[in-house]
C-alpha cells in the first residue's frame, strides 16, 4: 500500500505547494500592486482602447478578468496561478523526490527577488510565466520517447515562447537559446542545422507574438523615442550643449531646466518638463522619427565617451551593481495608482503585508536585488558539476541573450526587467545532475534530452550492469 501512495505523493507534492504558495500569496498582497504602467494597462482593458506603448495581449487578459472580478485581483490571481503552476510542473520534470520538488517551488516562488516583482500587476510576470511553462514544457519532453507525447510537449514548449513575447516586446531576446534547445528535443542533429533550426524557429515565435500588436483594433505608438531623447539629454548636460532635435523640444527648454528634471536612473523625469515631445501620446511623423534616429547616432558618434558614461551608469543601477544608489521604488511600488477610467481599486489592510513590504524595502538596498551574485553563484555551480543537466548551459545563455540589448536600450533601472535572467539563474543553480525520470532507453531514444543512446543500450554494448548508479536516484 506504501509503494502505491509514494508515488501518487510524489506526483501531487509539486503541486500542493504551488496551491499553498498561491494561497499565501493571493491572501497576504491581494489584489496586487498597481504602478502608473499597470493602471494605463487597466484603463485600456476598461475602455477597449488599446495601444501598442504596452503589448496589448496583457489588456485583453485584464478585459475579460475585468468581467467576472473588476479591478486587479482577478489578474492578479491569474498571473499569480501560471508563476507558481510553471514552477510545480518545471519541479515535477526536473525531481523525482517529494522534498526536492516542493523545496524548488517554494524557494524559486518565495526568493525576494522573484515574490517582490510577481506581486505587481506589471507583464513582466506573465512574461517570466511563460518563459518557466517553456522550460517545463522542453524538460518533459526530454522525458518522453519519439512520438506524440513529446511532439506535443514540443509543441506547447514553443506556444509559451510566443505568449511569453507576447506579454513583453524585448522577451524575444530569451528565445534563441531556448529555441536551440528544442531544436535538439526535435531530433535535428549537427550543429549548424540545429542553429539554422533555432533561427527559423525564433524568426516564427517573434512573427507571431507581434500580430496582436499589429491588429486594426491596436493604435500604433512608437517606444524607442522616450528613450533616444533621454539618452540625447544626458549627452546635452554632460556637454552643456542641447542635442536634442528641435523638432523634439520646445524653443524656451534650456539646459538648466532639463538638468534639474533629469534623473540617471529613469527617462520619464525629463519629460515633467512638459517641453519635451511624448512619441507615446503623439506618434511623430517620419521626418521627426529620422532627426531623432540622425541626432541619437551623432551622439554615439561625435560624442562616444558621453553617451557610453550615461549607458554604463544605468547599466550599474538596473544590474544592482551599486544597490544603495538606486532609488527603493525602481524594485518595489506598493501603491495602489488609481485608473483614471471605471471603479476606482481599494487596498484592504494588512498588517503581514506591510511588515513584509518593510523587510523587503530594506533589501532592496542590497545585492538580494542585483542580478551579479546569481548569476555568478548559478555559473559557478555549472562549471562545477561534472554531470551537468542538459538544460543548464541553454538557460543561462537564454539569460544572458535577454540582458544583452539592456545596457543599450534600457529606458530604466527597474529592477523588474531582470525577473527572468535571475529566475533562470535560480533554476540553473537548482537542476540536477539529470532528469527526474528515465528517459527513452530504447535505440535511438533521447537520454536527457541530448541525443544518442540510452545508458543501457551502451552498457550491453560493453557487457556491464544497466542498474542506476547513486547519482542517477
Amino acid at each position: 500500500m506504501n509503494g502505491v501512495r509514494r508515488p501518487a505523493l510524489a506526483a501531487a507534492s509539486a503541486w500542493l505547494a504551488a496551491a499553498v504558495g498561491v494561497a499565501l500569496v493571493l491572501a497576504v498582497f491581494w489584489p496586487g500592486f498597481m504602478s502608473p504602467d499597470s493602471a494605463e494597462q487597466l484603463d485600456q482593458a476598461r475602455s477597449g482602447a488599446w495601444t501598442s506603448v504596452h503589448p496589448p495581449a496583457m489588456a485583453w487578459s485584464w478585459a475579460l478578468t475585468e468581467r467576472l472580478l473588476p479591478g486587479p485581483g482577478g489578474l492578479f490571481a491569474v498571473h499569480t496561478v501560471l508563476l507558481w503552476g510553471a514552477l510545480a510542473w518545471l519541479a515535477t520534470g526536473l525531481f523525482r523526490n517529494s522534498a526536492a520538488r516542493v523545496a524548488f517551488v517554494v524557494v524559486l516562488g518565495l526568493a525576494p527577488p522573484v515574490l517582490v516583482t510577481s506581486v505587481h500587476l506589471w507583464k513582466d510576470v506573465p512574461m517570466a510565466g511563460f518563459a518557466l511553462l517553456a522550460l517545463a514544457a522542453l524538460v518533459h519532453a526530454g522525458r518522453c520517447p519519439p512520438g506524440r507525447r513529446r511532439a506535443v510537449a514540443l509543441a506547447i514548449a514553443a506556444l509559451a515562447l510566443v505568449l511569453a513575447c507576447a506579454w513583453r516586446h524585448n522577451a524575444i531576446a530569451l528565445v534563441p537559446p531556448l529555441a536551440w534547445w528544442l531544436a535538439a528535443q526535435a531530433g535535428i542533429a549537427g550543429r549548424w542545422r540545429r542553429l539554422a533550426a533555432a533561427a527559423v524557429l525564433t524568426a516564427a515565435v517573434a512573427v507571431l507574438a507581434a500580430l496582436p500588436a499589429r491588429h486594426p483594433s491596436v493604435a500604433q505608438r512608437a517606444v524607442w523615442p522616450v528613450t533616444a531623447v533621454w539618452d540625447l539629454a544626458a549627452v546635452s548636460i554632460a556637454e552643456d550643449a542641447m542635442r536634442i532635435p528641435p523638432d523634439w523640444r520646445h524653443p524656451d527648454l534650456d539646459l538648466p531646466t532639463l538638468a534639474a528634471a533629469f534623473t540617471p536612473w529613469s527617462n520619464t523625469s525629463v519629460f515633467d518638463t512638459g517641453q519635451l515631445l511624448i512619441s507615446l501620446y503623439n506618434p511623430p511623423d517620419p521626418a521627426r522619427h529620422a532627426s531623432l534616429r540622425a541626432a541619437w547616432l551623432a551622439a554615439w558618434r561625435d560624442s562616444p565617451g558621453a553617451m557610453a558614461g550615461h549607458r554604463l551608469r544605468l547599466s550599474a543601477l538596473l544590474f544592482g551593481l551599486v544597490p544603495s544608489a538606486r532609488p527603493v521604488g525602481l524594485v518595489l511600488a506598493p501603491a495602489m495608482v488609481q485608473p483614471r477610467l471605471g471603479a476606482p481599486v481599494a487596498m484592504p489592510a494588512n498588517v503581514l503585508r506591510d511588515r513584509l513590504v518593510g523587510a523587503l524595502a530594506w533589501l532592496a538596498a542590497t545585492p538580494a536585488f542585483a542580478l551579479w551574485p546569481y548569476a555568478l553563484a548559478a555559473l559557478l555551480a555549472t562549471l562545477g558539476r561534472r554531470r551537468r543537466h542538459p538544460l543548464a548551459w541553454p538557460l543561462l545563455a537564454s539569460a544572458a541573450t535577454y540582458c544583452l540589448p539592456l545596457p543599450l536600450l534600457a529606458p530604466s533601472a527597474e529592477f523588474r526587467y531582470l525577473l527572468w535572467p535571475v529566475l533562470a539563474c535560480l533554476v540553473a543553480l537548482l537542476l540536477p545532475a539529470r532528469s527526474a525520470s528515465p528517459p527513452d532507453r530504447r535505440p535511438g531514444g533521447i537520454l536527457d534530452g541530448q541525443g544518442g543512446p540510452g545508458r543501457s543500450e551502451v552498457a550491453g554494448r560493453h557487457g556491464r550492469s544497466s542498474r542506476p548508479t547513486e547519482g542517477d536516484r
